[in-house]
Parts: C-alpha cells; structure tokens; sequence
C-alpha cells in the first residue's frame, strides 16, 4: 500500500509504502490445538521516498514513529472503505433477488 505524509516545519512530501498484516482475533473454544491468542495488526515499513530517493535510514527514530502510527491508520481506513464498500455490493445484489 502507498500514501504520502507530510513531515517538518517545511511540510515535505514523503511517500511512503508499506503491507499490512490485520487483526486476528483470539480463538478460545474447541480443542486447545486450535485455539491461539489475538494478534494485533502490523505495518511494516518497506519505503520512505522523497523525490524518489530512500530517507528511510535518515529518518529520526520520532519520525519513524509517526510515519508507523501513520501508515497503520491509513490501513485501517483503507480496510474500513474495504469492508464498507463489500457491505454495499452484497446488500445491493440481496436486494436483486
């Protein structure tokens, strides 16, 4: 996934791109073999750009933070509009029948 965030008093552009891992919520009935913990969800971090050359390791362990907490909101949006938009399609053909 890709986005831009703006950092600094100059507001520069950088474009970061990163995957998502989501939730997964605990399972705790049926056999104890299948039953695991909740995982939160992850960003990982694979590019940080600015006019198309790698910032990453130049980037302040704050900015790094916020670029994290960043890219994790943007996925959770991203998989709200998912859901949201899958919701409307399946009500839409229900309505069909």
């Amino acid at each position: 996934m890709r986005f831009v965030v703006r950092l600094g008093i100059d507001s520069v552009p950088v474009v970061i791109e990163y995957s998502y891992t989501p939730e997964m919520p605990e399972k705790i009935n049926g056999p104890m073999e299948d039953c695991y913990p909740a995982e939160a969800a992850e960003v990982h971090i694979e590019s940080a750009t600015i006019g198309g050359k790698r910032v990453w390791q130049l980037l302040s362990p704050e900015y790094k933070q916020h670029i994290d907490n960043e890219a994790l909101l943007h996925a959770l949006d991203s998989a709200d509009d998912f859901r949201a938009k899958k919701s409307d399609h399946e009500r839409a053909q229900r309505e069909e029948f």
